[in-house]
């Protein structure tokens, strides 16, 4: 078993904003956590709660889950070569309508993150920043 212990520090982030810029939330590979002060007070103080991106919502979530349906015209379509119309055809696949759910989806997605998170133990904080450590086993 080892003890993992480090400090953060939060960012200033409005209520309605997140942490993450879209390039950071798009980008393959890690990012550096930004850590926002949860709302709820049993998950403040914890790193990964608090660095997590908050769920979307509204249109923010709407534009994230739709993709729409290519545009083409007739004469577009006569000019591309077969290859291509097929390559469009199969574009098709990214197609994806909102559902009625949507927002339920994200608010669960996040649900069990937060619920597994809130498993680890807090074993030292101070006033200033924020001390986490927890245990595990490899």
């Amino acid at each position: 078993m080892r003890e993992l212990n480090w400090v953060y520090y939060y960012s200033n982030v409005e209520k309605d904003q997140n942490q993450y810029t879209h390039e950071e939330c798009t980008r393959v590979g890690p990012v550096d956590a930004k850590y926002v002060k949860s709302s709820n007070r049993d998950f403040n103080n914890n790193p990964f709660i608090e660095a997590l991106p908050r769920p979307r919502d509204g249109n923010v979530l709407l534009n994230a889950y739709t993709v729409p349906i290519p545009s083409l015209d007739a004469d577009d379509l006569s000019k591309m070569s077969v290859n291509e119309q097929k390559a469009t055809v199969v574009s098709l696949k990214n197609l994806r309508p909102p559902l009625s759910f949507q927002k339920q989806l994200e608010f669960i997605n996040y649900d069990v993150i937060v619920s597994s998170y809130m498993l680890r133990k807090c074993l030292s904080k101070t006033n200033n920043f924020h001390c986490w450590s927890f245990f595990y086993t490899f």
